[in-house]
């Protein structure tokens, strides 16, 4: 996903240039919001796969509430100073065109958000535009790619720490103090700001059949489930009671690829390497796993070892396909042997620096020997639930599940184009003179003219006079101007 072509710029400017200090200052600062405790790795919650016996265990003994796995890029999002950036899993920090504008009736507004940290999915969602008449009088439906940001938690709003309220709470707060203050900020302002933002639909434990069925439907690709508890505390680092489950099929380890080249071309044996933690610190290590040569992605990395190597590659286990097993593991050799069953590469995950750790590929290959399927998940969960021994979310003491009105999550169009060269199209901070009613400088200034969200009842025109027209009759403003700009306000501001 080029996320520079929607106005999203990495801060360091360059991939090739070293993380700046401003960069490693914001990482820090999203490890202190979350409450992390290794400062510079990235502060997300982690979830583990889902047995048999974590369903027991686990998610059958407290509340929990379901939502689709999107197959889109993590990031968080952090609003700064009015800013907002996105930290993606390499901890490279991303400058985002886009405004969080307080709720109304905050002691601090009207202004912009500040310290307010979210986790979610970047996603490119084709979306269908009105049907238009081709040249032959048919009716054709174009499409449109949009960038959104799925939340699916909040960690800080305003500085208010929200890790140690329920799920419910904080999803709330997120609809309530961040979404729906933008919505409306755009419905009275439209904005050229190329990122939506969303609140993931979550959904009580039985209805997962719901959401595999709403997921079909979705502009974006989803590859399972993922089971949020109500009651615990979010938390940075690997959590075991948050659960993600996939279809046998989709189930994959992100491993270090490490070719070791041999004497002919395309001869080659490739390592995979995963995440341990030694000594106090976390090491990338070789644990006997290797990759099985079979599969397209395989014969891309053949034409082009270089583009693979020491990359993060995505990779599914095959119980069909047959692994090499190498006599040296530091050099190419044609002595081995074959096992049954491999690790077959899918794709190259350009997202991720750092492969899964030992025990997440352990805990990916239980699941696989495991082999819960859809249906006998639900069967466990409804037998419970016709026991009575599940809890629903709602009833945790927040009362119902968080939804946006309807009327504001209702698909609208982005007037931001990427080919929008203009200087107010580039432009990220805002213009204090406008605030000030003294920029003169218009569609060519360098800087933002926006001002202070949902402050329209007491705009106030620059002469210092509450309520203006544009239209040159002047019913409410004084000197309001005309369409054609010489049009002069008879009457009196209020």
């Amino acid at each position: 996903m080029d996320k520079t072509k929607y106005g999203i710029k990495l801060l360091r400017g360059d991939e090739a240039n070293p993380p700046l200090q401003r960069e490693r200052d914001l990482v820090n600062l999203c490890n202190t919001l979350a409450n992390g405790q290794v400062p510079g790795a990235f502060p997300g919650a982690q979830p583990t796969s889902l047995t048999r016996a974590k369903v027991t265990d686990e998610l059958l003994k407290r509340p929990y509430l379901v939502c689709e796995k999107t197959d889109g890029e993590r990031h968080l999002l952090l609003a700064y100073e009015g800013r907002v950036y996105l930290i993606d899993r390499r901890m490279r920090v991303w400058l985002c065109p886009l405004q969080l504008p307080l709720p109304t009736g905050h002691p601090r507004g009207p202004g912009w958000h500040h310290n307010t940290l979210l986790d979610g999915e970047l996603v490119l969602d084709e979306v269908e535009l009105p049907a238009e008449a081709n040249k032959n009088g048919k009716d054709t439906a174009a499409t449109k790619a949009c960038l959104r940001y799925l939340v699916y938690d909040a960690v800080r709003v305003c500085g208010e720490d929200l890790t140690h309220r329920t799920l419910l709470h904080r999803l709330r707060r997120a609809v309530s103090d961040v979404v729906l203050p933008k919505e409306q900020l755009l419905a009275q302002r439209p904005s050229r700001e190329p990122l939506q933002l969303y609140v993931k639909d979550f959904f009580e434990l039985w209805q997962l059949r719901t959401v595999m069925e709403i997921a079909e439907q979705l502009p974006h690709r989803t590859d399972g489930l993922v089971f949020t508890p109500v009651t615990v505390p979010y938390a940075p680092g690997t959590c075991p009671a948050l659960l993600k489950w996939k279809p046998n099929s989709m189930n994959t380890v992100d491993f270090k690829l490490q070719v070791l080249p041999g004497d002919g071309k395309k001869k080659m044996h490739v390592k995979l390497l995963v995440g341990m933690k030694r000594a106090n610190s976390w090491q990338v290590c070789f644990t006997g796993y290797w990759l099985a040569k079979a599969g397209e992605a395989f014969r891309s990395l053949q034409q082009d070892p270089s583009a693979w190597h020491e990359k993060i590659g995505e990779c599914k286990w095959n119980p069909k396909a047959k692994t090499f097993l190498p006599a040296e593991s530091i050099k190419y050799t044609n002595e081995g042997t074959y096992e049954d069953g491999g690790w077959v590469l899918q794709r190259l995950r350009k997202d991720k620096q750092q492969p899964n750790d030992l025990r997440t590929a352990k805990r990916i290959v239980e699941s696989i020997e495991d082999d819960l399927g859809i249906e006998d998940l639900e069967q466990m969960v409804f037998l419970a639930k016709d026991k009575g021994a599940l809890q629903a979310a709602a009833d945790c003491g927040e009362g119902q599940l968080p939804r946006a009105p309807p009327s504001l999550i209702a698909e609208r169009q982005l007037s931001w184009t990427p080919e929008d060269g203009s200087a107010q199209a580039k432009a990220r901070t805002l213009c204090k003179f406008f605030l000030e009613g003294r920029c003169t400088r218009g569609a060519n200034c360098a800087f933002l003219h926006q001002k202070s969200p949902l402050d329209t009842a007491s705009e106030t025109a620059p002469n210092g006079d509450k309520g203006s027209s544009d239209k040159g009759n002047g019913d409410k403003g004084k000197g309001g101007k005309g369409k054609d700009g010489k049009g002069k306000g008879k009457g009196k501001g209020k």
